[in-house]
């Protein structure tokens, strides 16, 4: 089994609601970002840009990878992502697909290796291993640890009130985990938290993320105003370079202090944990470079005791799908906030099949690889430009 052709689809997808969040701007989406934090911008997203990749094999099979593109969080924009799958064509053309360490290594020894295009050969290359052994990549990885994942529902930045009501209607959709964005105005953050829980009550787990959006002194002071709200953890408060922050505030803070976009390599990784600079990891397979050094942080992670939990950035059903996998089989994956509901943002998935949503549960298909059934009406729909 040999690779003979590789295709890209960039995709737009529409949302099915404007979402707003911290930064995220044309600047950011466009991949020139400058001081924005100390902006304070706040936009309004309609739809997101990703990659859609198909490896075919000369023996039919063909693997499927998906990745959103991310540039305020991951440095990289579609035009990147696109760029570095081509610069990789010639690895992966006549190589056999069960080879994915020698591609990954190949891959790894460039200069700027971009983890997003990594992320998503290798997550194609595992479903054609899944589809080859006719087995769920989960088995592919040592088999499931859960039979389900956890999914939660994120609510953006907005008016107290709004946000309130939001979490009430997620309640009420089977929704028991929920994360507020935060990191604007931290009087409007607290003011926010606090009407959350006098609407929806103790009923529900409850996080922030702030991306990044707080100062040192100011995450400090607002954590000692979210104590009494039970969070269950506190996202990125400061920027991520500021490592030695983040030490000072996991010292400080009652609440866990994830680290999310400080947590891109197995070097960041092992920079955190000599700093102690934070006490949970946000995985997520594309900013991290995908499935393999995913597993990898996330044993790391293991062995000092931090537990892990899988962001994301509304992946579809693909990528989505690959979550899963890693969350199914992988034993650290201990929080139960898993943000794999970028299908429910949106109106048309592009699988047809393969991911099953139980309100607050997720669950995967027993069929070889991903699992899914691409739809390719819908790829068609979403599709602004293909690459050959």
């Amino acid at each position: 089994m040999k690779i003979n052709k590789i295709k890209i689809l960039c995709l737009n997808v529409p949302l099915k609601k404007p979402y707003r969040s911290l930064a995220q701007n044309k600047e950011a989406m466009s991949g020139q970002i400058k001081n924005i934090f100390t902006k304070k911008s706040v936009g309004f997203i309609t739809s997101r840009r990703e990659v859609l990749l198909i490896i075919e094999c000369d023996n039919g099979v063909n693997g499927f990878g998906e990745v959103v593109e991310e540039p305020l969080y991951g440095g990289e924009n579609i035009d990147q992502i696109c760029q570095s799958l081509l610069n990789y064509k010639s690895f992966l053309l006549g190589e056999d697909p069960l080879n994915i360490k020698k591609i990954i290594h190949k891959i790894e020894k460039t200069k700027n290796t971009s983890n997003y295009a990594l992320a998503a050969i290798t997550t194609a290359l595992m479903d054609i291993t899944g589809k080859h052994m006719e087995m769920p990549i989960y088995n592919v990885l040592g088999g499931k640890i859960r039979n389900y994942v956890y999914v939660d529902y994120v609510i953006p930045i907005d008016e107290p009130e709004k946000c309130a009501q939001e979490a009430v209607n997620a309640l009420k959709s089977g929704f028991t985990n929920i994360v507020q964005k935060i990191g604007l105005n931290p009087e409007n953050d607290v003011e926010t938290i606090k009407q959350i829980r006098e609407n929806v009550g103790w009923k529900i787990k409850l996080a922030v993320d702030a991306n990044q959006g707080y100062s040192k002194q100011t995450a400090i002071n607002t954590i000692k105003k979210f104590e009494r709200y039970e969070i269950e953890y506190f996202e990125q408060p400061i920027h991520a370079s500021d490592i030695e922050g983040l030490s000072l505030i996991t010292k400080k803070s009652s609440i866990l202090i994830a680290a999310d976009e400080s947590l891109k390599t197995i070097k960041n990784a092992k920079k955190l944990i000599e700093k102690k600079a934070a006490n949970m990891f946000v995985i997520e397979y594309a900013k991290n470079g995908g499935i393999h050094n995913s597993i990898k942080i996330a044993e790391l992670a293991e062995s000092e005791g931090i537990p892990c939990r899988h962001g994301g950035s509304w992946q579809l059903g693909v990528g989505v799908g690959l979550a899963a996998h890693l969350v199914y089989a992988i034993k650290n994956f201990t929080i139960p906030f898993n943000d794999l509901n970028g299908p429910l943002a949106v109106k048309n998935d592009i699988i047809k099949s393969g991911l099953v949503y139980k309100k607050n549960k997720l669950e995967l298909s027993k069929k070889p690889g991903l699992g899914i059934e691409l739809n390719e009406k819908i790829v068609d729909e979403y599709k602004y430009k293909d690459i050959l």
